[in-house]
This record gives C-alpha cells, sequence and structure tokens, in this order.
C-alpha cells in the first residue's frame, strides 16, 4: 500500500505523468474509489491511496516518485503499517453499520470514506453492493477483529 501525496498545481502533474507511464488509472475524485487491481482511494485533496499486490509495479512507482527535497510530489510505503480486511458476502450491507456510522459509508460502487470505527480511525470503501473493504492502522488489527466478530455475532 502506497500513500500517494502532491502538491496542488506541478506537484498533481508530476504524480499523474509517474501513473501514467506505469499504466495506473488516474486519480480518484473526493470520495471516490476506482480500480479493482490496483485500487485507488481519495483520502484528501493532497493524498491518495494506492492498494496494490503487483510489487513490481508499486517499486516502480515507489522509484520515480521517492521523497526527496524540493519534489512537488512523491509515493511513501505504508504497507508495514497498514491492515487491509476485504469483505464480501450477502451480510456486507448488515455488517457495515454496525461498525462505523451508517451516515458516513459508502453505499454506491467505487465510493470510499474516512471513518470511525469505534475509537479508531479507519478507510472504507465498496466495490460491489456485497463487496468492500475496511483499511486500519496494523496496530489496530487484534481491536479491529474483535470489532469484526462482534458486530458479526449481532447478525
Amino acid at each position: 500500500m502506497l500513500s500517494l501525496r502532491h502538491l496542488p498545481g506541478g506537484g498533481t502533474s508530476a504524480l499523474a505523468a509517474a501513473m501514467t507511464a506505469l499504466a495506473l488509472p488516474g486519480l480518484p475524485g473526493p470520495g471516490q474509489s476506482c480500480g479493482v487491481e490496483p485500487r485507488l482511494i481519495w483520502l484528501s485533496p493532497n493524498e491518495s491511496l494506492l492498494l496494490a499486490q503487483d510489487a513490481a509495479q508499486a517499486s516502480a512507482l515507489l522509484a520515480e516518485l521517492r521523497p526527496v527535497p524540493g519534489a512537488l510530489a512523491c509515493a511513501l510505503d505504508l504497507s508495514a503499517g497498514t491492515l487491509v480486511v476485504r469483505l464480501q458476502g450477502g451480510s456486507v450491507e448488515a455488517l457495515l453499520p454496525r461498525l462505523v456510522d451508517a451516515h458516513a459509508l459508502p453505499h454506491r460502487t467505487d465510493q470510499a470514506s474516512r471513518v470511525r470505527l469505534a475509537d479508531i480511525a479507519a478507510v472504507v470503501w465498496r466495490d460491489l453492493q456485497d463487496h468492500g473493504g475496511l483499511l486500519v492502522d496494523r496496530a489496530n488489527g487484534h481491536y479491529l477483529a474483535r470489532w469484526l466478530s462482534y458486530a458479526a455475532d449481532a447478525i
């Protein structure tokens, strides 16, 4: 998982050029998520996340967008500190509101949002009505597992 950070203007152009060179889709808009593999998730006007299983593609983007002084765009590897959980099945629609504020949930395909899962920060996205994902700091993995178990038991 990479954090793609950029300053408006020249930084956005530099990031877009690096992504185009590696055949990656364009940056998602506010509240959006795009692609499946790789998946891009909008976090803020200056940051998107790239979830990719292709290590070569991620490494190439890291090499192209190394954080150096004066750079207007950079890619940072957050893989070691992040836990990504895929949610699938007919109960996803019932499970998610038990985990986070239902008003903050993405309800349509290719939407994403930052949410609070009890007292930890999370990112949630939807692929389809019965597919989605959660992203939390890896340090909160056991906490997330307990919340998922608790919420699933209630369904």
